[in-house]
């Protein structure tokens, strides 16, 4: 029995090696010896095995840093965390989150009138007998025009509780998926000179996006926005402005692109530190 097959849950798929346990301290080799975790050597990662690494192994990736929307030229290079911008793809989550943020976003003021809250007369319309009609007992009935509503929809709560690492997960599909389609934007400096909309509209005719969100977290405002931004953005219906703490899976897949902040970047992993797993 191979040391491998032994070792199988210790083998790390990003460094193509085994990590034996702390707690072990003999080995059992190929020809079946037992012998001490000193004495063995792992053998080194080929060319062909680090191409059989999925894209979701969770390895920390690197992004181009531009300076501002006025001047959109790369500048450095910043690290992004794996746990979050390289983890698995799943659409059916997101599609779960989405459903739960429309639903718990549903107003639920619609509201009919039963035939105990129409104005109508209290009488009987006409004899029970003798007519030759049909017997009708009030003209409040659904069955007259401008009578009640039988079973017509009251004031509801759409609201209910998800789970909180089902969210999560979602927004990480969703800022993985954003990274391999090239449409997430990582810019030093989300501040405006001016609040001035012809900034962004100037910027999305440049680049020829359709749609953008950005997502910033500036420690200097109370909203976490900078002023201008805010200001421009409202005059710019592709533009949608969000602080860390509002950032949610609904509000960004509606936009085609993704902006994000450096000090959003550097304080969004703090969102996901509790998470050690990348699916």
């Amino acid at each position: 029995m191979s040391v491998l097959r032994i070792c199988r849950r210790w083998f790390h798929p990003v460094c193509g090696k085994i990590v034996l346990p702390k707690s072990s301290t003999t080995f059992l080799s190929d020809s079946g010896e037992i012998l001490p975790v000193s004495s063995y050597e792992p053998p080194k990662p080929s060319t062909s095995d680090a191409e059989q690494v999925p894209d979701w192994a969770g390895a920390d990736r690197e992004a181009l840093v531009f300076n501002s929307f006025a001047d959109f030229v790369p500048v450095e290079v910043a690290p992004l965390p794996g746990i979050i911008f390289n983890a698995v793809i799943r659409p059916d989550i997101v599609h779960r989150v989405v459903v739960w943020q429309a639903a718990c976003r549903r107003r639920g003021i619609h509201n009919t009138k039963t035939r105990a809250e129409v104005s109508g007369g209290g009488r009987k319309p006409r004899p029970q007998k003798g007519t030759g009609r049909s017997r009708q007992g009030s003209i409040r009935s659904p069955l007259w025009v401008h009578g009640g509503v039988a079973h017509g929809p009251k004031p509801k709560d759409y609201s209910y509780q998800e789970a909180q690492k089902l969210v999560e997960n979602g927004m990480r599909s969703l800022l993985t998926s954003r990274f391999m389609d090239g449409r997430l934007w990582i810019v030093r400096d989300c501040s405006l000179p001016s609040s001035d909309p012809d900034i962004l509209h100037t910027h999305v005719k440049t680049h020829s996006w359709k749609s953008f969100a950005i997502i910033d977290a500036r420690t200097d405002d109370f909203e976490g926005v900078s002023d201008n931004l805010a200001d421009a953005a409202f005059f710019v219906p592709e533009a949608k402005v969000l602080p860390l703490e509002k950032m949610n899976v609904y509000d960004i897949i509606q936009q085609d692109h993704l902006v994000i902040s450096k000090p959003a970047l550097e304080r969004i992993s703090s969102k996901f530190r509790h998470l050690y797993c990348y699916y």
